[in-house]
C-alpha cells in the first residue's frame, strides 16, 4: 500500500515539473494584461491532471519497480 502511496505521489510530483517546463515555454507567447494570470493560471489547472491522468497507466508499475529496487 505504502508503495502505490509513494509511486502516487512521485507521479504527482514528475506531471508538476513537466507542467512547470511547460508554463516556462508557453508564458512568454502569452500577452500581458488583465488576463494573462488567468490564463497562465487555467494553462495549469488543465495541463497538470491531464499530464497525470495520461501517465498513469505508464508509470503506475514502474515507478512501483523503482522504488523497490535494492539500493533504496
Amino acid at each position: 500500500m505504502l508503495g502505490r502511496v509513494i509511486g502516487g505521489l512521485a507521479l504527482m510530483v514528475l506531471t508538476g515539473l513537466a507542467t512547470s517546463a511547460l508554463h516556462g515555454l508557453i508564458e512568454p507567447r502569452l500577452p500581458p494584461g488583465e488576463w494573462h494570470v488567468l490564463v497562465t493560471g487555467m494553462f495549469v489547472f488543465v495541463v497538470w491532471p491531464t499530464l497525470t491522468w495520461a501517465l498513469r497507466a505508464l508509470a503506475g508499475p514502474y515507478l512501483l519497480e523503482f522504488f523497490s529496487l535494492p539500493w533504496l
